[in-house]
């Protein structure tokens, strides 16, 4: 046992994600603006480059595309390509490569 979980006698158990408290007590870390987190002492440092803004990501889609044939597998190539064609019909993935700025 690792010791991040423990078991209660009567069943109950003591894992943070049992908590149901515990999206109340992260939520004010949700409202705040990603300067004022790194303030909090958590030892992350802010990043030196941006590379996605909140205003140039757009989660929904641009333009409507017609779905492709897929990938052929070239031996081990079989997990990548099904990540790929995932992130492919992803919005935020596929507009971003969609866009010419990205080039």
């Amino acid at each position: 046992m690792d010791g991040t979980c423990s078991s209660q006698p009567g069943g109950g158990s003591t894992c943070p994600s049992d908590s149901p408290h515990l999206y109340d007590s992260l939520s004010h870390l949700l409202d705040r603006p990603r300067s004022k987190c790194s303030a909090m002492g958590d030892g992350i440092e802010l990043p030196q480059k941006v590379l996605f803004t909140p205003d140039r990501l757009n989660l929904d889609w641009t333009q409507v595309h017609p779905i492709g044939a897929g990938l052929k597998n070239m031996g081990n190539t079989c997990f990548l390509n099904s990540v790929l064609q995932c992130l492919t019909y992803t919005p935020p993935f596929a507009n971003f490569f969609a866009d010419r700025r990205a080039l």
